[in-house]
């Protein structure tokens, strides 16, 4: 995951402990991971000699050849997809954090490159796995612009329709881009769920694969 938003150094760091837990203390598929991250971070001699261990592998031979051919020729290098891809997450900060501190390091990439969808969605999703809609919403509309520029997922409208329930006197529902069908939908559910009473066995048929019937009957877990 970390890898995949750009925190490479905190990838480097969970490549480098799976590594330890491994069978044998070694695992081709995380010296891989290794090789990305130190070619992305400019370290073409410790990328070398994972390279050279791959090198001797059945499966990873080729990869491990080809990487080898253009490591120190900085152009040819610059062209692959996921050092282009990577290169421009990378914070040129760091800040020293506990591994579970996973919003303090998606602030960290944001606030290096509020374009970072990857992990500007990471966060939004991380508060929504929480139930923590008030955060989510302070998210969402810090980059509203950003996030405007496609289209909301279905899962973001359904929690802002909770977050003006929750927030009825503020006037921000001309801002909240829900379409009419969400709207539709949650007045169902709202009917629904005073019918029943909040009884979630006769809403989950229906109504499961919403945001609403998550924040209301699922078991959020603490980090």
């Amino acid at each position: 995951m970390y890898f995949h938003i750009g925190d490479v150094n905190a990838s480097q760091h969970s490549a480098l402990q799976g590594m330890i837990f491994a069978p044998n203390n070694y695992s081709s598929r995380l010296l891989r991971r290794l090789v990305q991250i130190n070619i992305i971070n400019g370290e073409y001699k410790v990328a070398e000699k994972y390279l050279r261990i791959l090198e001797t592998t059945l499966f990873h031979k080729k990869w491990a050849k080809r990487l080898l051919e253009v490591l120190y020729d900085e152009s040819r290098i610059a062209q692959i997809s996921w050092v282009k891809e990577k290169r421009p997450l990378v914070p040129s900060s760091e800040d020293l954090r506990r591994p579970n501190e996973h919003i303090k390091a998606l602030n960290l990439l944001l606030e290096e490159n509020p374009k970072n969808q990857k992990a500007l969605h990471y966060k939004l999703c991380y508060h929504l796995l929480s139930k923590d809609v008030e955060e989510f919403a302070y998210t969402f509309f810090e980059y509203r612009d950003i996030l405007l520029r496609g289209r909301i997922p279905r899962v973001y409208q359904e929690a802002l329709v909770v977050y003006y329930i929750n927030n009825p006197d503020l006037e921000i529902w001309s801002e909240i881009p829900v379409e009419p069908a969400t709207i539709s939908r949650f007045a169902d559910y709202n009917k629904q769920f005073e019918r029943y009473e909040g009884e979630g066995l006769k809403l989950k048929a229906k109504f499961e694969e919403t945001y609403w019937f998550y924040y209301h009957y699922a078991d959020a877990e603490e980090d």
